[in-house]
């Protein structure tokens, strides 16, 4: 089946699976970014036995559920416009998400490795901007509708992040109530139409416009 035939709407617009194509390679293009499906790698399944090994997670889960970005290469666990497994709408929020973690990493080079790998509070605030960056595609494009049910999916969506990054992340709980403020104030600014990064802003924009949510 092409990805043509893939469809799914956000907001109120239709949206199919070769828009969403076309806007990975277009993004990852204007960020210097390089998309690779994680199954494919060789790295990452030499990385996933290595995660089984130390008793962090499952082989498949590494490779079916958990999108990894090393340096500029954005290892993604599903085929990019097709939602047999991940929704149009989730994989774009992904592409948002580490595209925020490419900047990271052309901003510090190797020391963002290092920090990210060394150091719970450091890890926390890296992801902390990357969810953010993912919330605000969600609020802007008007997946999580407005209101009562916008307010609901910040909460679910704050929530959910915090326990991943303590569960599968590694992070102190500490270092985690930071990334709540991150995200609180986030939130409050993206739905007051403040520019809460403007680095995010431009790219969240860029993916919103070509899939045509801005009309």
């Amino acid at each position: 089946m092409s990805t043509k035939d893939y469809v799914e709407k956000i907001g109120d617009q239709v949206v199919r699976g070769n828009m969403v194509k076309a806007t990975y390679m277009l993004v990852a293009n204007q960020y210097g970014a390089k998309i690779e499906e994680k199954a494919e790698s060789i790295l990452m399944k030499g990385a996933g036995y290595a995660l089984k090994l130390m008793g962090v997670m499952d082989v498949n889960d590494f490779l079916k559920r958990f999108t990894t970005t090393i340096k500029n290469v954005i290892y993604v666990p599903f085929k990019v416009g097709v939602n047999e497994d991940y929704a149009l709408v989730r994989q774009l929020g992904v592409l948002v998400h580490e595209i925020e973690h490419v900047k990271q990493y052309y901003d510090e080079k190797e020391m963002f490795m290092l920090k990210y790998l060394a150091d719970s509070g450091e890890r926390a605030y890296y992801e902390g901007m990357a969810q953010g960056a993912a919330m605000e595609f969600h609020i802007r494009s008007g997946h999580w509708g407005s209101g009562d049910r916008l307010d609901k999916n910040i909460e679910d969506y704050i929530e959910y992040s915090k326990d991943k990054l303590v569960k599968y992340y590694l992070c102190d709980k500490e270092d985690v109530e930071a990334t709540d403020g991150i995200l609180r104030s986030t939130a409050v600014m993206v739905k007051d139409m403040i520019r809460s990064n403007e680095y995010v802003y431009e790219q969240v924009g860029m993916v919103i416009k070509l899939l045509g949510l801005d009309k």
